[in-house]
C-alpha cells in the first residue's frame, strides 16, 4: 500500500477516481492518466509518487525521459492532469489558466520553470 505524501502546493488535491483520499501519486489507469490516491494500485499500469516527480528539476527531468521510452505514453494526457492538479493544488502558486493543447515541449518547458522558481527560493 502506497503511502507517500506530497507538500509543494498549497493544498493537496483529492483523489480523481474515488474523491475520498488524498492523492499522492500521478497514475496511468485505464488509458488515461489521473492523480490519485492508493485506490488504483491493483489496477494502474505505471505511476509515479507527486512528491518525487516535484523533489527537483532533476527528477522531473528523469521522469520525463522515463516516459519517453513508454510505447504506451500519451503526452496529452499527462499534460491535461499535470495542469488539472496544478489548478486544483493552488490558486496563486502557478497561474495556468484553461490548458488548451499546449504541445509536449511547451508543457516539459513549463513544468521546469516552475521547478526552477521552486528551488531558486521565489
Amino acid at each position: 500500500m502506497r503511502m507517500k505524501q506530497q507538500s509543494y502546493f498549497k493544498c493537496q488535491p483529492m483523489c480523481e477516481v474515488c474523491q475520498k483520499k488524498l492523492a499522492i501519486s500521478f497514475s496511468w489507469v485505464r488509458g488515461e492518466w489521473k492523480f490519485t490516491c492508493d485506490c488504483t494500485s491493483s489496477t494502474e499500469m505505471y505511476f509515479v509518487y507527486i512528491e518525487d516527480f516535484f523533489a527537483s528539476t532533476a527528477a522531473c527531468v528523469f521522469r520525463f525521459d522515463e516516459l519517453s521510452r513508454k510505447s504506451w505514453m500519451d503526452w496529452l494526457s499527462f499534460g491535461d492532469m499535470i495542469y488539472r492538479f496544478i489548478d486544483a493544488a493552488s490558486e496563486s502558486v502557478v497561474s495556468t489558466g484553461e490548458h488548451d493543447g499546449a504541445s509536449e515541449a511547451e508543457f516539459q518547458k513549463n513544468c521546469l520553470t516552475y521547478l526552477e522558481g521552486e528551488t531558486d527560493g521565489a
